[in-house]
């Protein structure tokens, strides 16, 4: 059926990939690798670096005005600023680091990567610059290169013993055994026997073996009788070697020994998984994530770890279970409300998510992210009006942001404002300032502007000026085209565009449809 094209605005969304407001990098809560680094890393990210002394009052404002942005997670506008500090004075070695942080919560590995080394070149006597290399080549599983970076922080902090045994795994991890337990010799000379120690030299005695029976076991636990941490780490290591039903039965006695252990639970989860034991797994993560002694950070890390891994929707609606249980348990959490808000917004529940969103701002309005994504589950339940005074309220905290102004362009669009939806696009454009992505996506409201007012020739210029730029929204626009020209009486080639489309990745179910009866469908 043909839809006569109105004040309203056909529904082509830009799909916006819902990040989460808590870009976290993944971290496995059960391991004992890389601790002290981890600290040390949390601690970096509390205490930025103070930047070099220079005579240019401006570049100083422009710094710490990018560090406001960056602890309200506005960062795109925090790499602006620190960008143009390092253009204007390529030896702030500071604008590198903040730069190189940046990148690294975006997870852009490699352009992390480049920023700190410029940053460690300037500035090589600083301990937080290497951190944050090591936590970089620890995220590309370069062991070579990471090691060669403890190598330097152990020269500049020689009485810290984590970097002694983060250096040791290192190499063991990068294959270097005989290397791995002279540096677990080095770390005993200098600092004395542990546990840890003694652990670390039983996984390299095991590793290539054999898992071990129950009687190595019993022995290697009567090294610390009664230590949940040494039924982790052993119970860690028979998974890896394909025993799950001898780990599982380690973590049930340890669970014994502590039942209100979360990270105990973490491990269960992970054995009851590898047993096909859904049921038992999902259990144990509920568990964990209901326990108030898992620290907030430890949820926060894993659920946006296990964001990207839910690609079903059952594991979305898992992992919106989990996740509500955590933000129920910790109400006055902002960031876990807007996470939640995250997941339910993915899984289609979009009044919850919206609810969850305002609790969050209500919590703390800091949070620009929590903002559009406010405006953005509005907008996708027609909720128009209140887009506006969501996107006009974000404005007044956050007035230089383009994509808030493409939001709010949105919702007077699908208001029938075109003129207003057409002034806010212009305000959007002005602010780019070469972000081509979101030039694309004003060009592509512009062309669903003009689609519903029946001027086609003029959507078409502007949705295939959008399509240039070739960014994540492209199965929209292709989809967008094939609507215009169908309009245009060009029907062959807007089933083209359509099936480009579908190729593309668009799965909306309308466009199917188009597909199927090879004719223009409006949405409803």
């Amino acid at each position: 059926m043909k839809q006569s094209a109105g004040s309203r605005l056909p529904n082509w969304k830009t799909r916006p990939g819902v990040q989460a407001v808590t870009d976290i990098p993944e971290n496995n809560m059960r391991t004992r690798l890389f601790s002290l680094l981890m600290v040390l890393a949390l601690g970096a990210a509390a205490q930025s670096p103070v930047p070099v002394h220079t005579d240019s009052n401006s570049l100083k404002q422009i710094y710490f005005a990018g560090l406001r942005k960056k602890m309200v997670e506005n960062f795109p506008e925090a790499e602006k600023d620190f960008g143009r500090i390092a253009a204007a004075d390529a030896n702030y070695h500071a604008a590198w680091y903040e730069l190189a942080s940046l990148a690294f919560k975006q997870n852009k590995v490699d352009e992390a990567e480049a920023h700190i080394k410029k940053a460690t070149a300037l500035q090589p006597g600083n301990e937080w610059y290497w951190i944050l290399l090591a936590e970089i080549y620890k995220r590309k599983g370069d062991m070579a290169a990471l090691t060669a970076v403890f190598d330097k922080l152990i020269a500049l902090a020689p009485a810290k013993d984590g970097y002694y045994f983060d250096r040791a795994n290192a190499l063991f991890l990068g294959g270097k055994t005989d290397e791995a337990l002279k540096a677990y010799q080095l770390l005993e000379q200098k600092f004395g026997n542990s546990e840890a120690l003694e652990q670390a030299r039983d996984r390299i005695r095991l590793h290539g073996q054999p898992a071990p029976g129950d009687a190595e076991l019993g022995a290697m636990l009567s090294k610390g009788p009664g230590d949940v941490n040494s039924y982790l780490y052993l119970s860690g290591m028979l998974m890896q070697k394909g025993k799950s039903a001898a780990a599982l039965k380690l973590l049930k006695q340890a669970q014994a020994l502590q039942p209100e252990n979360y990270e105990i639970d973490l491990a269960l989860a992970d054995a009851f998984r590898l047993e096909k034991d859904e049921p038992a797994s999902e259990a144990a993560l509920a568990r964990a994530f209901g326990n108030q002694l898992m620290p907030v950070e430890g949820k926060l890390k894993t659920l946006a770890a296990m964001i990207g891994a839910a690609t079903t929707t059952a594991k979305k609606v898992q992992l919106a279970r989990w996740a509500g249980a955590a933000a129920d348990l910790h109400a006055d959490e902002p960031r876990l409300q807007a996470l939640y808000a995250d997941i339910l917004y993915r899984t289609g529940r979009l009044a919850e998510a919206e609810l969850r969103y305002k609790s969050a701002l209500q919590l703390s309005e800091n949070m620009y992210t929590a903002w559009e994504q406010l405006a953005a589950v509005q907008l996708a339940q027609h909720k128009n009006t209140d887009a506006i005074k969501t996107a006009g309220d974000a404005l007044l905290l956050y007035p230089n942001q383009g994509s808030t102004y493409l939001l709010l362009a949105r919702a007077h669009a699908g208001t029938g404002n075109a003129a207003e939806a057409d002034r806010q696009l212009a305000i959007a454009e002005g602010m780019a300032a070469g972000n081509r992505e979101l030039v694309a996506d004003c060009q592509a409201l512009k062309a669903g502007i003009r689609f519903a007012a029946k001027d086609y020739r003029e959507a078409r210029r502007f949705i295939e000026m959008a399509l240039k730029n070739n960014n994540r929204n492209t199965p929209v626009y292709l989809e967008q085209l094939g609507d215009i020209l169908y309009m245009l009486g060009d029907k062959p080639n807007a089933l083209v565009n359509w099936q480009k489309a579908r190729l593309a990745g668009n799965d909306d179910v309308l466009l199917k449809r188009k597909i199927d009866e090879k004719e223009y469908i409006g949405r409803p």
